[in-house]
């Protein structure tokens, strides 16, 4: 029984956490990015370089 009262409370504490609210420069560009990334043309992150 206590197993399922804990469960009770954390699925009440998770409904009041807060959502941050996305900005609309970010959005756009993930959006702009996503499409880069299905054409297959975004740009290859660089990184450590191996021989």
């Amino acid at each position: 029984m206590v197993g399922l009262e804990s469960s009770m409370d954390q699925a009440q504490a998770a409904q009041k956490v807060k959502v941050g609210k996305e900005d609309d420069a970010e959005k756009k560009r993930q959006k702009e990015f996503y499409a880069k990334l299905r054409a297959r043309t975004a740009e290859q992150p660089t990184g450590a370089q191996y021989d």
